[in-house]
């Protein structure tokens, strides 16, 4: 690769970091392409030969936090771990992404599910990630007498972390409690398996 290839990654690299940090400290509604530059130590037009738009950068945010459960859980599946570990993993990675910006993943992973990017292409997040769970969960539940499906499992697990990581935002924890929160996600999962 040449330099100006490798020296573009890079500054590539530093606007995405630029850009959780900020979010995380400032909001995602109040930090602007401009706070993302000056933090960057850019100049406003080479934030845009790198993002069209706010949302495009929101998209690979997500993207790439998505891409990683997947990856997650594929290795985990060749390394011939059961059904139970694979979903472990995957959330566990979650719990352990979160936790270095808590505001700005959660933000950006429920705007991930609405928000187009700049092409106009609609990004869902949280439905890619229910699609990566609901795979794994080749199973129902009964439950109180009430059988559980993928969707209803997935909705379980899912509403655990969000609760769990809303409930420590709320209290303004300083930090969050991952092994709190992957507790509450293996008990969970214990009883599905």
């Amino acid at each position: 690769m040449e330099i100006t290839g490798r020296k573009k990654q890079v500054t590539h690299a530093k606007v995405l970091h630029t850009a959780k940090v900020l979010f995380e400290k400032k909001g995602i509604n109040h930090t602007t392409i401009d706070d993302i530059a000056i933090g960057s130590g850019l100049a406003r037009s080479t934030y845009f030969t790198h993002f069209n738009s706010l949302d495009e950068l929101y998209a690979e945010l997500a993207e790439r936090e998505i891409a990683d459960l997947l990856e997650v859980a594929e290795t985990s599946r060749n390394a011939g771990n059961p059904d139970k570990e694979v979903l472990r993993g995957i959330f566990y990675r979650l719990i352990e992404d979160t936790a270095k910006y808590p505001k700005a993943f959660i933000e950006l992973l429920i705007r991930g599910t609405f928000f187009t990017d700049g092409s106009g292409e609609e990004f869902k997040g949280l439905m890619k990630l229910e699609a990566i769970v609901t795979k794994i969960l080749d199973t129902t539940v009964s439950f109180k007498n009430k059988t559980l499906g993928k969707k209803e499992l997935y909705a379980v697990l899912i509403g655990l972390y969000f609760g769990m990581v809303f409930v420590s935002i709320a209290q303004k924890e300083t930090t969050l409690d991952t092994v709190k929160i992957k507790r509450a996600v293996d008990k969970q999962i214990e009883l599905l398996f």
